[in-house]
């Protein structure tokens, strides 16, 4: 279901002008990089192995992040034209109350992670710090757009959501905190 997402993206944006082509390429690249991820996790958790932290496959889920970075940066270029600055700090409100919220839930597991290795608690925190700046920057430009145009960005807002939620989730896994829902949201996200 994710390559689909992502070869569909990297359809679109080899179908479009050269003009219109780079969101959906980059963001096509983030969703490829992604499932590669769960596929390089699937294979080395074969046979019932579990993988080391860091992983093969936690490189191709952490290249997920700068390339959505780009991605939405360059989608939210397009999107906005001229701002004024009342605009800019409503943006910026709405992004620093996301992080705070994600930050409240997202960082309890610190205390428990740190059982892992530095390197390991560095790969695990990456996630939902990945996904906060993520959420934060969408939230932002959700905040500055207004009507029809907000449309894209709340499908985004959700989807990081949930997405944040399942790797804070995974956080607790990995700590041994975990309990049904939190496995139900971690493999919906």
């Amino acid at each position: 279901l994710e390559a689909s997402g992502g070869v569909l993206c990297l359809a679109r944006g080899l179908r479009r002008p050269r003009r219109g082509r780079t969101v959906p390429l980059v963001l096509g690249a983030a969703m490829m990089s992604w499932s590669i991820g769960d596929l390089v996790l699937t294979l080395e958790s074969l046979g019932g192995a579990t993988p080391s932290t860091p992983s093969l496959a936690d490189a191709f889920y952490l290249g997920f992040f700068p390339l959505a970075y780009v991605g939405i940066a360059l989608f939210m270029r397009g999107e906005v034209r001229r701002l004024g600055t009342p605009s800019w700090l409503d943006s910026l409100v709405a992004a620093l109350g996301a992080a705070a919220l994600c930050a409240a839930f997202a960082f309890h597991g610190l205390l428990h992670a740190a059982d892992s290795g530095p390197l390991g608690v560095a790969t695990s925190l990456a996630y939902p710090v990945g996904d906060l700046l993520l959420l934060a920057m969408v939230v932002g430009s959700t905040a500055m757009l207004a009507g029809r145009r907000r449309t894209p960005w709340i499908l985004l807002a959700s989807g990081m959501s949930i997405n944040a939620l399942g790797d804070t989730f995974n956080l607790f896994d990995s700590t041994g905190a975990a309990n049904h829902v939190g496995s139900v949201i971690d493999a919906v996200a």
